[in-house]
């Protein structure tokens, strides 16, 4: 069986990687407030960044 938090958790990543605004995932969601899906259904260690870095001038 699939734990429906890892989906959410993989969802919530798969919208930051692809470079959505966190309030277009957070309506996505449709959490009640946006510290749910930045602080708790995204995965910073899957997140790019050392990219974001490096692309700042």
């Amino acid at each position: 069986m699939i734990n429906s938090g890892s989906c959410r958790t993989t969802f919530g990543t798969h919208l930051a990687v692809a470079g959505f605004h966190s309030r277009v995932a957070h309506a996505a969601m449709r959490h009640s407030r946006i510290e749910l899906t930045t602080n708790f259904y995204t995965d910073p260690a899957l997140l790019n960044v050392n990219g974001a870095v490096n692309a700042l001038s």
